[in-house]
């Protein structure tokens, strides 16, 4: 309704049923586990001072600064994992990481309790330190992935004032333990608060094993359908949100570290988190003005429930005003008052106590993250955002391990004439450098704005906009005829009516930028594979007829150099690498659409079939259905992944199949049959490769084939797959090749429970299986008809991560003839890769 969308998520009245369900899930998992784990994180990391005044500094007999360098620890320990952190879950599951670091720093927090020196208290806090220090900038990074931008700073400021709730009920926790377990078992108060908080924070640990759902891209979590899965990337990449390829190498650093994001956001944040350091020694101050033990727990706590309100009301109000610089320079120029207050260090103690109790008002953390998020997230791949949010953090927390020691030195306390006039100063000093972020950021929307023929709006700046790929699309066709010379003609391989010869032509029309239609792009390609469909579709011997005149392909890769007129919220950029899938477009909202099976939509686009296709110079097709290549993927490679890939692996994905589970591969030497069985090792299966002759052979087992049947030589194809699975049969059976008969037989040699799919398409030939024995055995008999925008992005990451390669032979668009040729007569092995003439 409109009332939920004003006082919750904006767009709430614009969301689909399917995808608010999808968000309540979401909120589930992502945002109470991490509010759970983040609450824990800081009644863990308070627990310190709530100890220090509560018995810890006489039992331990702590002198000097030695309470100062126990927090050091901490922090020295809390900054070193930063920015490994968020590049560790590039390579492994958020879910895996974060719950081991949990664990971690819970069975630490327990050894605490055991301390009997202040030495011993310094491993004990760097240890913590050390495990906690993956927590907070991977939630970031992983918050930054799943919501958009109506959703996102309201839930990293509910994910972040659980911090403030934390902080609050250490003062509470301690009241109570010291009151209630103070000498209970022969145990100090404060050592029961250690014991207390391990036992809290440990089962959390195990929880976020279960509930987290990792990233859109790699994400498994039981509580999401894979259809939802499908639909939450779907949306990610709609949101312009780059998914990670797994690769982390110098050229991705060197491109983060030549642009301003990386320097101004860390710096800003440094200074911002150095002028919020005040309120840290309210307790110490309270201390010395000799409030009772339960008030030095308690009043510090009535601070933090301000900040939690504060915390909230800004990520609120961001969300609401869609502005992030706003709501970040508002509560920051506040912190002007209370670290002003502290820097003169007044006489009357009610004042003081005013600017210890709101100093937390300037708190915008939330709000300056989810700024630094968009502003980096439309990065392909993501690396500059984990480098950023995660450095920013990591680094303010580097500086803090000396700063305290410097400014704030335990013999000054309470008054600490260096630190509070140097919070006063940061506040200015990140002040400005948020007004140079701010400025750096609008001069790139006009920079921006002008290459896409739009006016900059000074009302509606970059913080009040979507600073990704998704908005840069927003307005009109990002192309400049000139500038990537697009011509009136190019070279087409065309079929003039169905069954007809193929003719190359060099006068076949190009679609000009000022004629593409919303969400229509023109792609420039470097190559297009050639699929056994594509002879179907010119010979056009399939129940579907193919349009006439036709131009085929479905394998295409090039570069986008134009983007129509009107286009909103596209994934892609002029510029991108993509490639061009059978499915060329969909309505993206039917029920098929929805559940994430778009090539079922009855009003599908299909390449080179119903719409012209890849063997051509420039292919017009769609935005949201063009698929992203990997950096550092070869093109070639790429083509044949693109259809071949995906459609055997999405066969394998659907196939019932669990590690270890025996799979029958019918045509494994031909195009999709040899990437069939990468995909199959990969996960994890025996493979029974069936084909014919020695080259394909050969290559079959290369690529890790386990067994191999030649058909022409075998005397019982059955009998001998039996043997090979020790009289059971197989557990699935993949059909790729183009012949009834591999059908016919996969009911023989499957066993009980086996699963067969369907993936080759033999014209107009019959399924002809045995009623009785699919029935008897309990046989599933799925269709697998190519797959869809997931199933593209997962296949095209496996190959790309170099798990999948595919044999191709390079030709030129000038042989397809003769291609088709080695097709019909089944001597091609692997995969034809044409190259576009220049």
């Amino acid at each position: 309704s409109q009332f939920k969308s004003y006082i919750w998520d904006s767009d709430t009245h614009l969301k689909s049923p399917e995808e608010r369900a999808l968000i309540r899930k979401l909120d589930f998992g992502i945002l109470v586990a991490s509010c759970l784990g983040f609450f824990l994180k800081y009644l863990d990391q308070n627990n310190l001072a709530n100890a220090y005044i509560s018995g810890m500094k006489e039992d331990l007999d702590i002198n000097g600064n030695e309470y100062t360098y126990m927090g050091t620890c901490y922090t020295i320990a809390y900054a070193i994992m930063q920015v490994p952190s968020t590049m560790i879950i590039q390579k492994i599951r958020p879910s895996y990481y974060l719950a081991f670091c949990e664990i971690g720093w819970g069975i630490w927090t327990f050894a605490q309790a055991g301390a009997k020196t202040s030495q011993q208290m310094y491993i004990f806090r760097f240890m913590v330190g050390l495990f906690e220090s993956a927590f907070f900038p991977c939630l970031l990074y992983l918050m930054g992935s799943w919501y958009t931008k109506p959703e996102l700073a309201k839930r990293l400021a509910i994910f972040h004032l659980t911090g403030s709730v934390g902080t609050a009920m250490s003062g509470y926790l301690q009241a109570a333990v010291y009151k209630n377990l103070n000498g209970h078992a022969g145990l100090a108060g404060w050592r029961w608060l250690y014991i207390v908080c391990g036992c809290m924070t440990v089962p959390c640990g195990l929880l976020l094993f279960f509930v987290l759902p990792d990233l859109p891209s790699n994400c498994k979590v039981w509580y999401l359908s894979a259809d939802e899965k499908a639909f939450a990337l779907e949306r990610a990449i709609r949101h312009g949100k780059a998914q990670p390829t797994g690769k982390v190498d110098m050229a991705l650093l060197k491109r983060t570290f030549s642009r301003w994001h990386w320097y101004w956001f860390v710096l800003g944040y440094i200074l911002y988190g150095e002028s919020c350091a005040a309120t840290g020694y309210f307790g110490i101050w309270l201390k010395s003005e000799h409030f009772s033990v339960s008030s030095r727990n308690v009043i510090p706590s009535c601070g933090a429930l301000i900040n939690i309100v504060c915390i909230f009301l800004w990520g609120f109000l961001s969300d609401l005003t869609g502005s992030r610089f706003t709501w970040v320079f508002i509560p920051l120029a506040y912190g002007l008052i209370p670290n002003g207050i502290l820097a003169v260090w007044p006489r009357s103690v009610k004042l003081k106590e005013f600017a210890f109790l709101t100093g937390g008002v300037q708190l915008m953390t939330a709000v300056f993250y989810t700024w630094a998020n968009e502003v980096c997230k439309g990065v392909t791949p993501p690396i500059e955002r984990a480098l950023v949010v995660s450095s920013m953090n990591g680094l303010q927390y580097a500086v803090a391990a000396w700063l305290p020691i410097v400014i704030f030195p335990q013999v000054e306390a309470p008054t600490f004439r260096k630190g509070f006039p140097a919070t006063f100063g940061l506040v200015i000093a990140a002040l400005v450098v948020i007004l140079i972020i701010k400025i750096f950021a609008d001069r790139d929307e006009r920079v921006e704005r002008a290459a896409s023929h739009l006016p900059f709006d000074e009302e509606k700046s970059t913080d009040e906009k979507e600073s990704n790929v998704a908005e840069k699309n927003l307005s009109s066709f990002e192309s400049s005829p000139m500038s990537h010379n697009i011509p009136k003609t190019q070279t087409a391989a065309v079929v003039p009516s169905s069954g007809a010869a193929i003719e190359v032509r060099h006068d076949h029309p190009v679609k000009q930028p000022e004629e593409l239609a919303p969400g229509e792009c023109l792609v420039k390609l470097v190559c297009t594979g050639v699929c056994h469909t594509d002879l179907h579709a010119a010979l056009g011997d399939w129940p579907l007829p193919a349009k006439t005149p036709l131009v085929g392909g479905h394998e295409g890769v090039g570069e986008i150099v134009a983007i129509g007129n009107h286009t909103s919220h596209s994934p892609v950029k002029v510029g991108d690498r993509v490639g061009i899938k059978w499915l060329a477009d969909s309505c993206l909202n039917c029920e098929q659409c929805r559940k994430g099976r778009e090539q079922n939509c009855g009003e599908a686009k299909l390449s080179g079939f119903t719409v012209d296709g890849t063997f051509q110079n420039y292919v017009v097709s769609y935005v949201n259905h063009v698929t992203p290549i990997p950096e550092g993927f070869d093109s070639n490679a790429a083509a044949s992944i693109l259809c071949a890939g995906v459609t055997v692996y999405r066969a394998i994905k659907y196939s019932k199949t669990s590690p270890g589970d025996w799979i029958v591969l019918p045509g494994a030497g031909g195009g999709l049959g040899h990437l069939a069985i990468q995909y199959a090792k990969v996960a994890g299966l025996q493979v029974i490769a069936v084909d014919t002759g020695a080259e394909k052979k050969k290559m079959c087992l290369e690529l890790g084939a386990d067994k191999w049947i030649d058909f022409q030589e075998s005397k019982n194809i059955v009998e001998d797959i039996k043997a090979i699975t020790g009289g059971q049969g197989a557990h699935s059976a993949v059909v790729t090749a183009a012949s009834p008969s591999g059908y016919t037989q996969a009911i023989e040699y499957l066993r009980s429970g086996g699963t067969l799919m369907a993936v080759g398409l033999p014209g107009k030939a019959k399924l002809e299986a045995s009623i009785f024995f699919t029935v008897l055995k309990s046989i599933s008999i799925l269709g697998s008809y190519v797959g869809n925008r997931q199933d593209s992005t997962e296949a095209l990451a496996i190959a790309a991560r170099g798990q999948v390669k595919c044999n191709y032979a390079l030709k030129s668009l000038n042989e397809l003839a003769s291609v088709y040729e080695g097709l019909t007569e089944g001597k091609v092995a692997g995969r034809v890769v044409l190259e576009m003439p220049k």
